[in-house]
């Protein structure tokens, strides 16, 4: 019979004793539950207490990572350029994006399939089309 420790009680118990995947037994998932009912009320006073005496540091912080965020940039692989972070996720979802994401995708399974004389042959060439190419914009 298989066994799971609980990470809050420490105590060995049967699979049946947790729900899925949980670390926590039932009877201590049940304590948590119940603990988290009768605080909800104070928990929510002592935060909106907090935010008021200290709102401006609050929103200065909130202000400060936006600038940081905004300001990131990340290089997609695929597409070979710079996407500001916060607009990473309209990127992935541009047709641009998804069109090179597949031809990459299907290169690399093309590739896999290649023997090893065939993948040499294979780069070769590639690297010779990006010469091609550095020497046609020179002009």
């Amino acid at each position: 019979m298989d066994k799971r420790q609980c990470k809050r009680c420490c105590v060995v118990k049967a699979l049946e004793d947790f729900k899925g995947t949980n670390k926590y037994c039932e009877r201590c998932l049940e304590k948590e539950k119940e603990k988290y009912q009768k605080n909800r009320k104070e928990k929510k006073e002592r935060w909106q207490k907090y935010y008021r005496n200290n709102k401006t540091e609050i929103l200065e912080k909130g202000k400060e990572y936006n600038k940081e965020y905004r300001q990131l940039e990340v290089f997609c692989d695929f597409c070979q350029c710079k996407v500001k972070k916060c607009r990473w996720s309209k990127h992935l979802q541009t047709e641009k994006h998804k069109h090179n994401e597949t031809v990459k995708n299907d290169e690399e399974e093309k590739v896999n399939k290649m023997t090893d004389e065939e993948k040499d042959e294979y780069y070769k060439i590639k690297k010779l089309k990006q010469i091609w190419k550095t020497v046609w914009l020179r002009r």
